[in-house]
């Protein structure tokens, strides 16, 4: 899915996206995924013994909702249902 389709048509984005600075290298897929996409999901992966998090990057400047986190949950689990959510709230 990518901000060109049609179901994109009315998309605006709250906040214009700006420019990464030369030191901001580490961020380009990130912004990759957010200009494509409207967001970017990113997983910390927990300790042995630790409950990890996955969260949403650019719900808030694309889709205008607040990001969302998830706990406890495998990481491709929880990337799946942070990807569904965010084309439920893009639709």
């Amino acid at each position: 899915m990518t901000l060109d389709q049609p179901r994109f048509a009315g998309f605006e984005r709250h906040r214009p996206a700006r420019d990464l600075s030369p030191g901001e290298d580490h961020l380009a897929l990130v912004h990759d995924h957010v200009s494509t996409f409207g967001w970017h999901v990113h997983g910390v992966f927990a300790d042995p013994g630790r409950l990890g998090w996955t969260y949403t990057i650019g719900f808030g400047d694309s889709l205008g909702h607040p990001d969302l986190v998830v706990f406890g949950l495998e990481q491709s689990v929880a990337h799946n249902l942070l990807n569904d959510i965010g084309a439920a709230l893009a639709e």
